[in-house]
């Protein structure tokens, strides 16, 4: 996780998330769930580990990583 890789506690980078969310967006970050969830499974699934119960997932591209 982000947050492990910073060092900083998860409520934190979740409050972060909240508060820069257009921002993040706008640099690339996506945040899944439902059907579109569903499409990235099928089509990534054999490239990442997502859980099968996964109901929601946040994706960084390198810009928004850094």
């Amino acid at each position: 996780m982000v947050a492990d890789f910073y060092g900083v506690d998860e409520r934190t980078f979740k409050r972060y998330l909240e508060n820069y969310e257009v921002e993040l967006k706008h640099n690339g970050y996506i945040y899944s769930t439902g059907k579109q969830l569903k499409n990235l499974k099928l089509q990534f699934g054999h490239v990442v580990n997502v859980p099968s119960k996964t109901s929601q997932l946040g994706l960084f591209n390198f810009r928004v990583f850094l």
